[in-house]
């Protein structure tokens, strides 16, 4: 017998297995020994003859649950002892009386039980040796060697051996579906693993809704897919493979279908999505035939819905292929949600909490990172610091929600009025800080008047803002001195009037060790 049809049990334990065999076996004597006393017509041999034949059986069988420790013999006990439950069954039956003995559904149970233990191949070699067997005793009986039986018919043989191989089939054949959709199972639960491996190794919900994406193309075959999602607001597309560009005008979240899914507790399926009620899935995915849309739901927040294409042939979708999108889903919404939750609560400790720019510890890190990228390549930077006059007098006549309000008006100003790659943050108080990478004295100068300009025309009540400006190398070598300088040219602007900027005094001490590129 190969080692596949016998050593490779799948999801079920060798173990436990071979412990279901051994008990079929005494399950199989007791019960031959039962029909000696109920039926007379099982009476081939003498009592203590057949209990002799029985005990031994049992005995000589046993060594097939200690075979499994031996690997290079497991299989050759293995195979014995079914050859064994063979001549012992042929023995106490048709061997002894007759063809046409009732204890023959005992066969039929020693090739159901072997079929479906072991293998639907080791199942049909057994089969083939019962008919062996019962060809042999046939043989025997009409030689006159086995004359305690009565005498056989050609019939009752081939009823024997036509019952035990239709049995076998039977058995093997839904033997084979059932191996069949457990090995499909196990493959789709560890692909479910292996898809959750990878959501562990990331934060970032790009990456998450990327790889759910690709887990489903290539895990299932699907051919195009929306992922359509969004932490707040309005969901958009978060992934997509195969789907075509639609106009920006279409809403994903505007579709019929999407909102169906978004509501409906179950995967919704629809076999042509009408494009009147899908506009942005009938220009995504055009031509679109058997359609399905999952909930995309997270501890019962819906965060938006997975739309996608059933390829297989135009065919009905497996219930099975459904049901594990759900749970691919289900995964992934989790983590998108915390991956959220996780950008949301950086932010938080990133920004300020009232004018929602950046804040003290922010604008540390960032600074110290342009002073380092500006040391290396020998580049401009500057920073200006900036402070709103009179801001106590303000808050004396305004009340202080009024002074928190002109606080976010003056940061929305400074972050609308910074260039792209300046970071605009609060200081304290009423001061704000703007890093300038790329920017010498001359255009951070130029660039602190407007702000001032703007701060001042932002809106009412009025305020003004006086502005200190420092650049390196010209006004310090090190992040620190930098900063101190922009502050000391502050105060140097509050002490000339206020409304007004002021550049850092050179320090002569401090020199270029090269001259930077012209360009």
């Amino acid at each position: 017998m190969s080692r596949t049809g016998t050593a490779d049990y799948g999801l079920v334990p060798l173990t436990s297995r071979l412990r279901y065999m051994q008990v079929l076996r005494v399950v199989a004597a007791t019960t031959v020994l039962v029909g000696w006393f109920a039926l007379p017509s099982a009476r081939g041999m003498s009592a203590p003859a057949l209990a002799a034949w029985s005990a031994g059986y049992v005995v000589a069988t046993l060594p097939s649950l200690v075979g499994w420790r031996v690997r290079k013999r497991e299989v050759s006990i293995f195979g014995l002892t079914l050859l064994l439950d063979g001549v012992f069954l042929a023995l106490v039956t048709y061997a002894t009386t007759g063809f046409g003995t009732p204890l023959g559904f005992l066969l039929l149970l020693h090739v159901v039980s072997v079929t479906l233990l072991a293998s639907f191949r080791t199942g049909l070699k057994i089969a083939m040796w019962h008919s062996l067997l019962a060809g042999t005793a046939y043989q025997l009986q009409l030689g006159g060697f086995l004359d305690n039986a009565p005498p056989p018919t050609q019939p009752q043989l081939i009823i024997l051996v036509s019952a035990v191989w239709l049995v076998t089939l039977a058995t093997a054949s839904f033997a084979a579906v059932n191996e069949r959709e457990l090995r499909r199972r196990n493959y789709d639960l560890q692909a479910l693993a292996r898809f959750g491996l990878a959501l562990e190794a990331t934060s970032d919900p790009d990456v998450i809704a990327q790889a759910l994406v690709e887990a489903l193309v290539e895990e299932f075959g699907i051919r195009r897919i929306a992922l359509i999602g969004s932490a707040v607001g309005e969901p958009g597309v978060l992934a997509a493979r195969g789907t075509a560009p639609a106009d920006a005008a279409l809403r994903p979240a505007g579709d019929a279908l999407v909102l169906h899914a978004q509501s409906a507790f179950n995967a919704v399926r629809v076999k042509r999505p009408d494009p009147a009620d899908n506009p942005w899935l009938a220009a995504a995915l055009p031509g679109a035939c058997n359609v399905v849309a999952v909930r995309l739901n997270a501890e019962s927040n819906t965060l938006g819905a997975l739309i996608f294409e059933h390829a297989d042939g135009g065919g009905r979708i497996e219930r099975r292929v459904v049901e594990m999108v759900e749970q691919f889903v289900s995964q992934t919404a989790l983590a998108l949600q915390n991956a959220w939750l996780l950008a949301h609560i950086r932010a938080l400790a990133a920004t300020d909490g009232l004018t929602g720019i950046a804040n003290r510890r922010t604008f540390d890190i960032e600074l110290e990172r342009e002073f380092s990228r500006t040391e290396r390549g020998n580049l401009s930077l500057s920073v200006l610091l900036l402070d709103i006059d009179h801001f106590k007098r303000h808050n004396d006549e305004y009340g202080h929600q009024q002074g928190d309000l002109t606080l976010q008006r003056v940061a929305k100003t400074i972050a609308e009025g910074a260039r792209g790659a300046d970071l605009a943050a609060r200081y304290g108080g009423e001061e704000f800080v703007v890093i300038l990478p790329n920017c010498d004295l001359a255009g951070a100068t130029a660039s602190a008047e407007r702000l001032r300009a703007q701060i001042a025309a932002s809106g009412e009540p009025p305020v003004t803002a006086s502005i200190g400006v420092a650049t390196y190398a010209l006004h310090g070598s090190s992040a620190a001195a930098m900063l101190r300088a922009a502050d000391e040219a502050l105060y140097e602007s509050k002490r000339a009037g206020r409304d007004r900027v002021t550049a850092a005094a050179a320090n002569p001490h401090l020199r270029f060790v090269r001259e930077p590129d012209a360009s």
